[in-house]
């Protein structure tokens, strides 16, 4: 599908490198994004995909094709959300700022972690702590860390405010999840450790 449409490209008035590159697929299993600065372009390759879809069966689902720009309003559209996450660009200013011998108005864009997923990860973690109350602590952590390092590779993204909420709700649950083995205090040294320069690590003593 990918080569098909950077075919399409090449055939494009200037040179065939860079019209390559001036065109950008991302894809993720069945989901794709298509980005090109010419919306003539990008229709083209809606249709070249379809076509290249029909021929094995398949067609694009239009509930969930759309055409946006990530500044301004397209078709009722502003912006997209592509594997949970929204992506928006944002004027910052009236300024205007060289970028190759051009002038663009300034501009931020931000990529956030959608609230659908937020939430769904909130669930998780809670699910997982509260059907394993009786469970050693080993078993728990084995259960939370491949959960927490998914999740954490969100970081790329701005949502410093979003981790940090998960962040303490996370350590909530774990603090409950404590306080069913013992009263107050008395567990912490038992769940809690430093490790390097991190303090209150929920940790078993053998790392």
């Amino acid at each position: 599908m990918e080569e098909r449409i950077k075919q399409y490209v090449e055939t494009l008035k200037g040179n065939k490198r860079d019209n390559r590159s001036a065109l950008s697929l991302i894809r993720y299993a069945d989901n794709f994004v298509i980005i090109h600065e010419d919306l003539n372009v990008v229709l083209k390759c809606k249709e070249i995909i379809a076509n290249w879809l029909s021929d094995i069966g398949l067609e694009l689902k239009p509930s969930k094709t759309k055409l946006t720009h990530r500044l301004n309003e397209l078709d009722g559209n502003v912006g997209f959300e592509f594997l949970g996450f929204p992506i928006q660009q944002h004027k910052v200013g009236n300024y205007r700022s060289a970028s190759n011998g051009t002038f663009k108005l300034g501009f931020n864009t931000l990529i956030t972690p959608s609230k659908a997923k937020v939430k769904t990860y909130k669930a998780l973690i809670a699910e997982v702590i509260d059907t394993h109350k009786i469970a050693p602590q080993a078993d728990l952590i084995s259960k939370l860390n491949p959960i927490i390092r998914g999740w954490s590779n969100y970081s790329t993204v701005l949502s410093k405010e979003i981790f940090s909420k998960v962040d303490h709700l996370t350590s909530e649950k774990l603090r409950a999840w404590v306080r069913t083995r013992g009263k107050g205090d008395i567990n912490k040294d038992k769940y809690w450790r430093t490790v390097g320069d991190r303090n209150w690590c929920f940790s078993t003593e053998d790392g």
